[in-house]
Order: C-alpha cells, then structure tokens, then sequence
C-alpha cells in the first residue's frame, strides 16, 4: 500500500510519459522497460508507447532458482519471467539540474537477485547525495550466461547476453536520464559481489565504452571469464541434465530449464566438480566480442583508461555463503590446516599464523575472504593504476 503522502508525478521521456509517485523528498519509478530480447539472443531497445505508462511497480525478476540466500536477502517480491529486462529510478526531482547518476549492478553468483530486492531501495542514497540512483535487472544464469553458439545446431547465445543487457541499460540512462534530473555525463557504475564482476567487465568491453565515466566495485576483481571451450563444456553438461538439445532448448520451458540449471550447480558443489565447471559455472564468456579478453588483463592493457576506480572488499564476505552450513561452522583444526595446505600450499603457514587467535571458522572465513575478493581486489586496483586515478 502506498503511504498517504505519496502523490503522482508524470514524466515525458523519449519513449513515452511514465507515472511514478512523489513521496516528498524523491521520485520513484520502478518497472521501466529499456530493452527486450528472445532467448538467448541480443537485447533489442524496448518499443515507445503511447499514453501515459505505470511506473509504480517493479518489473518481473530474471528467471531464478529460489535458495536459502535469495530468502535471506529478500527478492522485492513479484514473479519471474523472461520479459524481465527493466530498471528503477530514484530521483530527487524531475528536472534539470543534471545531478551524477549511479547505476547499481545487483550481485548474486549471477544466478539470482533483482534491482528491486529490498536491501537495493535507492531513496536513501538519491535524498542524501543528490544523486539520481538506477538499479536494474538482467538476465542470469542459463538465460544470461549460456554459451550455446559452439553447440552443433544450437540458437546461437555468446555467453554474455547479461553483460548485453547491462550495456542496453547504460544505453537507456544515457538517452533519458537527462528527464529524471540526471546528467548523461556523469554516470558511475557500481555493484557488489557478481555485480562488481560485471562492473569490471563494463570496464573491459569495448561496448560499453563511453556509457559510464566512473566505477565503484565491492567484493569482486577482474579475474573472470570463461573461454569458449569453458563454456562450451558448461553447455554440454546442462544439456544433458535437461535432456535436451541446443534447438529444443530454445523452446523448452522456463522451470525444465531452471532444474537442469539446479542440478548442474548441485553436481559441481556435491561431487567437487567432476567435470571442471568452475565455482562459477555461470559466468560472462570471452567472446572475442563483448569480452576480447579476461577483464583484468583487458584493464592490464588500458581498456578503461581514464575511468577512476574506487575498489574494496567486505571484511568478511564468505561468510555470507558459510553463515547456513553447519559442518564448516564446526571446522577443527586438522581440518582446517589440510584444506589451507590443499589451497594454498607453502603460503598456508603464514596465512593460518595470521589469524592464530580466531577460531577455526573465522580463520577459514579469513583466508577464503583473502583468496576469492581482497587479492583479486588489489590486483585490479594495480592494473587500473597505471591508466587512472584509484581509491
């Protein structure tokens, strides 16, 4: 239910009038449309209107798997469905101040998560920093990072149809945002955790150039990608759990391709990974075209030279995928000294000596932190240094 002081507030963008609602210090719009796309293929720019549209409720969510994290977090509510590619606008008035535009890049392993889930609210950031603040939806998993275009037979899909979709909503901010009070200029990405990986991977697509001028990325680096026989190989194997082939696919329907892509994600996290997926089998894939290179070498080389870069980690991150599992909560130190040894080999020593006084699961919480976001964090850190300022 709307509270009282909300009032409507009309809009004139080039697409067509959006209403959204005035709730005193800022303007909200949720459920924008700024592209559509068919499976597996490129975003294409969403058709104008005529009339004046709702913009008072957000958008479908990507096609997702529910999971005990998601719950946690909380997903905004509303349904999933493929037509999912919309955005969000927080705003302090609609008019022409051209205040600095943030876009926020919701994380979730890409997997899950929506620009609408509640910990995304972007009132509090627009009313204190005088900023217009845009979250947005893109598709995930199998729907988003699927590269079928290697199958014999196939729909085609690159493997980076998020990372399009990404760029199509920069697109949009650059063509409208000037009606929500925002400058076209001025626009700084930001995310956290995956979203920080597409961050960085903006950051390293020729296609994205000129969309944005700044970038703030949370617990996430640059050494991301998989190749094309990476994803060639996670196309094969999710294929075969969906008992399908690259055509039938394309019109199979959204929950058999929802399961195959559970299932594959329980065999690489209860079999130790037999068939060398990664810990992130969905993932953006060097294309050659989106992504000509891994991120971090691709920033190594200047791609974002001129973009200045503020990078950080959460002090302890991993325990947001440890937080439920009990038998890593009750690690000994045996335990914990074999997997340090497995994982980091001469180096175990001096990182368990680091953290000598924590128990056994805070320090495996420590070093995992260490390992998956604060080195990956410094490396890129160093790798944009040399083209612009960072922080």
């Amino acid at each position: 239910m709307n509270s009282p002081e909300a009032v409507p507030v009309i809009v004139d963008t080039a697409s067509g009038k959006l209403e959204g609602l005035n709730r005193g210090q800022v303007c909200v719009f949720k459920g924008i449309p700024f592209a559509t796309a068919k499976r597996w293929q490129a975003p294409e720019r969403a058709a104008a209107w005529s009339g004046v549209r709702s913009a008072r409720q957000a958008g479908a969510m990507a096609p997702q798997n529910p999971t005990q994290l998601a719950a946690l977090l909380g997903t905004g509510g509303g349904t999933i469905g493929e037509d999912c590619l919309s955005l969000n606008v927080w705003t302090p008035a609609c008019d022409d101040a051209k205040r600095p535009v943030m876009v926020w890049i919701h994380g979730g392993a890409f997997v899950h998560g929506a620009g609408s889930q509640g910990l995304y609210n972007g009132k509090h950031l627009a009313q204190a920093g005088d900023v217009v603040v845009v979250t947005i939806n893109y598709r995930l998993g199998a729907f988003g990072f699927l590269r079928l275009a290697d199958i014999p037979g196939g729909p085609g899909g690159s493997g980076s149809e998020g990372l399009l979709d990404q760029i199509a909503a920069l697109e949009w901010v650059r063509d409208h945002i000037g009606a929500f009070g925002g400058d076209a200029g001025n626009v700084t990405i930001f995310g956290e955790s995956a979203g920080a990986m597409s961050v960085v991977s903006l950051m390293a697509s020729p296609k994205a150039k000129g969309l944005f001028h700044k970038a703030i990325c949370q617990s996430g680096g640059g050494h991301l990608g998989h190749t094309r026989d990476q994803a060639t190989r996670v196309a094969e194997v999710f294929l075969r759990h969906a008992g399908l082939n690259a055509d039938t696919a394309a019109t199979a329907p959204i929950e058999v391709l929802l399961k195959a892509q559970l299932d594959l994600l329980n065999e690489v996290d209860n079999a130790h990974d037999p068939h060398k997926l990664g810990a992130l089998a969905f993932q953006p894939t060097i294309d050659g075209d989106v992504l000509p290179l891994r991120p971090i070498d691709a920033i190594r080389e200047g791609a974002a030279a001129g973009i200045p870069l503020i990078a950080g980690t959460t002090a302890e991150e991993w325990k947001l995928w440890t937080a439920m599992d009990a038998g890593i909560q009750a690690m000994d130190e045996g335990k914990l000294e074999r997997w340090a040894r497995r994982m980091f080999g001469d180096s175990a020593g001096s990182l368990l000596a680091a953290n000598s006084n924590a128990s056994q699961y805070e320090n495996y919480v420590f070093m995992q932190t260490q390992r998956a976001f604060r080195e990956p964090t410094h490396r890129l850190l160093d790798a944009q240094s040399k083209h612009a300022q960072v922080h």
